[in-house]
């Protein structure tokens, strides 16, 4: 561990994860609590989040720090720890409340909520820590929001029950 006027770098990078997803902790409120007050279909309730989403993730440092903490979270187990209880698991967990509310509605297809939610998130998640790693080694760059809209059509064909499929 290096230490840098005092303080041990694992402290610092710690710290600094810990105030960053508070940070982020305030946008998984705003959206959690669209998503509880919505009376959309699920279908609509993606199309409205995942761009929301890509638009959160392009205005904020989310990909810098995500790439952070991936890469760092054995050295700094305690800032994965941080992430994950107050950021991914809030995510996630919100995804999967809406929808097991929405196969409790007969919208979507019977399967594991959690698991749907991660087949959601997936190609969010890799068009930022492409972001991060390879457009600026000269990579093409990926347009979230429109990975976004994209997305949400293509795996809602698969999410939604037959008769709600539009």
């Amino acid at each position: 561990i290096f230490v840098l006027s005092g303080i041990s770098i694992s402290v610092l990078g710690t710290a600094i994860g810990v105030v960053l997803a508070a940070v982020f902790c305030a946008n998984i409120e705003a959206i959690r609590q669209s998503v509880l007050a919505s009376q959309l279909p699920f279908a609509d309730l993606v199309r409205m989040l995942l761009p929301r989403v890509a638009a959160i993730i392009t205005t904020v440092p989310l990909g810098a720090v995500l790439k952070m903490v991936v890469g760092e979270s054995r050295n700094f187990p305690e800032l994965a720890k941080v992430w994950h209880d107050d950021v991914v698991l809030k995510a996630v967990g919100i995804l999967s409340g809406a929808i097991e509310q929405a196969q409790a509605r007969g919208e979507v297809r019977p399967g594991d909520p959690r698991i749907h939610a991660f087949s959601l998130i997936g190609p969010m998640l890799l068009g930022v820590l492409w972001r991060e790693t390879f457009t600026p080694v000269g990579a093409a760059e990926v347009d979230l929001p429109t990975i976004a809209r994209q997305h949400a059509e293509t795996v809602l064909g698969g999410l939604l029950a037959a008769e709600n499929e539009r």
